[in-house]
């Protein structure tokens, strides 16, 4: 048989093992459910499909998910899209479609509760790597990085604001805010985004606070993906924070953008 790398991801939503991914130096990735996880009818929920009480959630789980460079869509709609995709390949020398690294790269900072961590060699599980019969695997251990992913085509950052300015680049910690920046196509994002959130606080729904600054205030994007619009903004900026549903973001536009707080860090009052 030919040997092929291996890597493997352990998957854990609130502390509890949900499964391994294993991803092949050939592209193929192989998502394998803990039985443990599988048999427990009180586990969290991953999915509306797999809930317990969903009548095909222990036949969707019985198999392994198998994919070619991308991973199951469950896992790839955790991944962030256009700009931000291309700058984080190019980043770690892969393919955008090539999810498998890009997962290990974000898993500390997902988008929800779920949690990736590399599994060294020597404690992968056999029963994962069996079900692929046609190679030797050569157990190596997966690159995990420090960044965070927030899912969606428009551009935003997960950033930490320290003494009144927002930081990209935290390794060591969640980021408090989700940054959204300015579109380059379309004006007025983030002015937009901030009334109608406005507008629906008005009617009585519950939001985080909102507010606009200015991008003078953001430090540490990179550069290559931040290209500024030359429309002019009649706003300083935008914030939104607040302890709601929201993850955190950011709309950068040509001197103005919005935040939103992240629920997964905590707060200064918390």
């Amino acid at each position: 048989m030919v040997n092929e790398a291996v890597e493997m991801l352990s998957l854990e939503l609130h502390g509890r093992r949900v499964g391994y991914l294993a991803g092949y130096q050939g592209g193929r990735n192989v998502m394998v459910f803990d039985e443990a996880w599988r048999l427990d009818d009180s586990r969290p929920t991953l999915s509306l499909t797999l809930h317990p009480n969903f009548p095909r959630a222990a036949e969707l789980m019985q198999a392994p998910w198998v994919r070619q460079q991308r991973l199951h869509p469950w896992f790839s709609n955790l991944l962030p899209e256009g700009a931000l995709r291309d700058w984080l390949a190019q980043r770690l020398r892969v393919h955008p479609d090539s999810e498998f690294p890009l997962l290990a790269s974000l898993g500390h900072d997902l988008p929800g509760a779920l949690q990736v961590s590399a599994v060294a060699p020597d404690d992968m599980p056999d029963w994962v790597l069996n079900h692929r019969r046609s190679i030797t695997p050569v157990r190596q251990v997966a690159e995990v990085g420090g960044g965070f992913s927030l899912a969606g085509v428009q551009m935003k950052f997960s950033m930490r604001e320290r003494d009144g300015r927002f930081h990209f680049g935290h390794a060591d910690e969640l980021g408090d805010w989700i940054v959204k920046t300015p579109s380059t196509r379309h004006r007025q994002v983030p002015e937009n985004e901030a009334t109608a959130m406005w507008l629906a606080q008005s009617a009585g729904v519950d939001i985080p606070e909102v507010r606009l600054i200015s991008l003078d205030t953001l430090e540490g994007l990179p550069r290559s993906i931040c290209r500024t619009s030359t429309w002019p903004t009649p706003f300083a900026g935008s914030i939104a924070q607040g302890r709601s549903a929201f993850m955190p973001r950011i709309w950068h536009r040509c001197c103005s953008a919005i935040l939103m707080r992240n629920m997964k860090a905590p707060t200064m009052s918390s």
